[in-house]
Parts: C-alpha cells; structure tokens; sequence
C-alpha cells in the first residue's frame, strides 16, 4: 500500500488570476502520517506547536552539534480528539458501545467525516458507519467520501487575517488525532481563497491496482455585513402585505408566511447599498451572516415554514 498526503494552496487575486498552486511533498512517505487516513481539518488562528522538540534534542544533540541535520519525522507530535462513548442495548438485548471525536479540545474549528464503531461487551465489532461534523464558523457545508468542503466567511473591515489548516487522520484503531498543517494568509480584497488536503491511497486487488482518494477543501470568501435586513411578504400583485425590519443577528429562527403571501423579500442594506434575495416556496430557509464573536462571520438562519 503506498500513501500520499499532499497540501496544495490556491489563491485567487480577484476575477483575473486563478489556477496559481503551490505544491507541498509529501509530509512523512515512510513515518506515522502516511500510515494512516486523512478524515479532516482544524482550521485554527494560530499555528499548532506539537512538535517534540526535547526529545529530538535528547535523541539527537551530539549529531546537531558535529554539523548534522537528523530526520524530524519521528517527533511531529499528535493532538487525539477527545473520546466520546454512547452506550446501548441491541434488539437481542446485547450491549454495545459507540464511539464518537470531537476536537473541543482544540481552540479552532473542525470539519471532519470519519469512520465510527460500535462494539460488543466482548470487544466484538457490531457496525462501522461515516458521520461528519462542522464547527461553528464553517458554512456551505458539503460532506462525501471522496471529497469534503466548507467555507468560512470572513466580514470585510476586519484587516488581514493568517489562518492554520491542520490535517485530522484516523489511525488503525480509530481514534482521530490532528497533527501541525499548513498557513494561509487572507487579505481584504484578494478574492476567495482556498486551501486543501488531498489523501491517495493506491492498493493492488486481484492484481489491479486501485486508487482511492480524500480531499478536504476549506475556502476562505470576504462577505459585507448588512446594517439592517427588512423581510417583506408579497402576494401576487407584489404589494407588500407585511414587513420586518431587525438587525442581522435579531433576524427571527422561523418564518410562517402569511396565506396571501406569494413571496418573500429579503432585503440586506449596507449603507447605501439594498441587495434583494427572492424566496419562493421551495426556499425552506435563508443565511444572513453575522460579524460573529471573533474573525469569522456568525450567522442568523431563518427556516421558512409555508403552509400547504
């Protein structure tokens, strides 16, 4: 089996630059990483510091002093997620328990879609599924076993922004650990960003050789934040029948329009500047983003509930 977990950084300059990469080698082709399966990342603010530098110094000092450069692979350091167990009963009555990760215990924001197990008492394996999860920040959210996506927003006005994107991989018992990734620097006005992780795992059956591969794209997008949004209701004359006036982070959870509404309006005024959103019956919910609690945009969800 021959592994590759490569990073790749694109990074868009408005409309007119596009396609420029930069192309990172393989972390470790013959240590830890390769060994395991890239199931996510943890997009943090500051860079992740894991590695064991004691050690390599112990290990290592008398080659550094004579002029050396010993290998590092064997002391990049892992952050395992925290371990959650949801216990249960079978129809048959035997009991099991399920394991679930979560990265709380990382001051950042996680995308991941792994595989979970469920076991017997004795140890047995009942079932393994996918399950996927986002962090607060991440919008646009779409989770597949060959590639996995979000966006995080980022309101104008805020300056420029270096942002950390770290591999999570799952090791051969499970558990999820996230190791030091990569940098991205975000400034106003330079377009949308994105940076990704791609997994290759190339494996021979019945003498063919198959290639398998995960990719986990974050993109990074500069969004105004609106001063005030206005919901109007419109029946089928286009007259207004009804009218919200709030601010972004007030807009209400859930919208049953009225029986004469045909439409909805979602106004967003910034400044002197209204962009209009039309919603329609098959539209269940609309997104207004937030200035949020830090660097990222938050978000106001209203779910539209039409009446039949």
């Amino acid at each position: 089996m021959n592994k590759r977990l490569t990073l790749i950084l694109v990074l868009m300059l408005g409309m007119l630059l596009s396609g420029c990469q930069l192309a990172v080698d393989t972390v470790n082709e013959e240590g830890l990483i390769s060994q395991d399966r890239l199931v996510g990342v943890v997009v943090t603010t500051e860079s992740l510091d894991l590695f064991d530098m004691e050690g390599y110094l112990n290990d290592n000092l008398n080659a550094i002093m004579s002029g050396r450069n010993p290998d590092q692979s064997a002391y990049q350091g892992r952050l395992y997620a925290r371990e959650e167990l949801e216990e249960g009963t079978t129809d048959s009555g035997k009991a099991y328990t399920r394991k679930y990760y979560h990265f709380d215990n990382v001051e950042g924001m996680a995308l991941i879609y792994y595989t979970a197990y469920t076991y017997l008492e004795d140890g047995t394996l009942l079932e393994e599924f996918t399950t996927g999860e986002c962090g607060e920040g991440f919008w646009d959210v779409h989770f597949g076993t060959e590639e996995t996506q979000g966006t995080i927003y980022l309101p104008e006005g805020g300056g420029d922004l270096v942002f950390y994107v770290n591999p999570v991989l799952q090791d051969s018992e499970g558990r999820l650990y996230v190791v030091t990734g990569g940098g991205i620097h975000s400034a106003e006005g330079t377009g949308r960003m994105s940076m990704y992780y791609n997994d290759e795992v190339k494996e021979s059956i019945d003498g063919k050789e198959i290639t398998r591969s995960r990719k986990f794209e974050v993109h990074f997008e500069w969004t105004e934040i609106p001063d005030t949004v206005v919901v109007l209701q419109m029946d089928r004359e286009n007259q207004v029948i009804d009218r919200l006036e709030c601010a972004p982070e007030e807009l209400p959870e859930e919208l049953t329009p009225m029986k004469d509404c045909a439409y909805v309006l979602l106004e967003q005024h910034i400044g002197e500047t209204v962009t209009r959103q039309l919603l329609q019956k098959e539209d269940t919910s609309v997104t207004v983003y937030t200035r949020g609690d830090g660097n990222v945009c938050g978000g106001s969800v209203m779910n539209l509930r039409w009446e039949k």
